[in-house]
């Protein structure tokens, strides 16, 4: 149990607020980040994968993700809560596996988010990098399965980064996102909304990664069954892109 901690990094180019590495049964709550990097980070650098895992009631402000798992996710992530959280800056929520782990079961509820420079984004690749030199790397990317956002507020959100996306082959399945609203800047053009942004398969996973999106809220790629409900996405400036490009 990691309850009421207050984590203040900022000294030097690695300033995460606190990385759990292939740990079951792990709670954070009522704690207050403010880090030069990722916040809370979940990791498997090796088989063991991170499952029961609950973040709730933390308030997080920094330069990175709020609450990241991988990049390094030889292992997977299962049952993972995400509840309750006020989120200042960052690039919110970011759910990614990109070296063969599986992801199953993720929670994301009840979060409040103001200036941030991205929302939600959902990353299944094949980087597929052993942490060790040496050891096996894996054959192929996990699978992504069964995430369920119930509850999301941003405001003044500063870019369009936002992303559900897979690579051919291996889709992110069964993703339901409800009661959520997003102000979004604005801005984008008719030539951006044609663009067809690259699949970058084994790069590193992050916002921005495809550079500029046809969308302003959500591009999705390479995904089964995703479901929108009472979903508010607006923009401050107009903007010709759609607030939801699915290729």
């Amino acid at each position: 149990w990691i309850d009421g901690i207050t984590v203040l990094s900022h000294s030097n180019g690695n300033n995460d607020g606190i990385d759990l590495d292939g740990t079951p049964h792990v709670t954070v709550i009522n704690s207050f980040f403010d880090t030069g990097d990722d916040a809370i980070v979940l990791k498997s650098l090796t088989g063991r994968d991170v499952r029961d895992v609950v973040i709730r009631n933390n308030t997080i402000r920094g330069d990175k993700s709020a609450v990241k798992t991988g990049t390094e996710s030889v292992g997977g992530f299962k049952n993972i809560r995400i509840e309750d959280l006020d989120i200042v800056t960052t690039r919110g929520i970011n759910i990614y596996s990109v070296d063969g782990g599986d992801v199953d079961s993720v929670w994301i509820r009840d979060i409040r988010m103001d200036s941030t420079y991205a929302v939600l984004t959902l990353r299944n690749g094949s980087r597929l990098r052993p942490y060790y030199e040496g050891r096996v790397k894996a054959e192929a990317p996990g699978t992504f399965n069964n995430i369920w956002v119930d509850g999301i507020t941003a405001t003044n959100v500063s870019a369009s980064n936002d992303f559900i996306s897979g690579i051919p082959g291996y889709p992110i399945r069964n993703v339901e996102l409800k009661n959520i609203s997003i102000d979004y800047p604005g801005g984008g053009t008719e030539s951006e909304s044609a663009l067809l942004p690259p699949e970058k398969e084994g790069s590193y996973p992050k916002e921005g990664m495809f550079g500029v999106l046809p969308s302003y809220g959500f591009f999705i790629r390479h995904t089964e069954q995703i479901a929108f409900e009472n979903t508010n996405l607006t923009v401050r400036q107009p903007d010709a892109r759609q607030a939801i490009v699915q290729f």
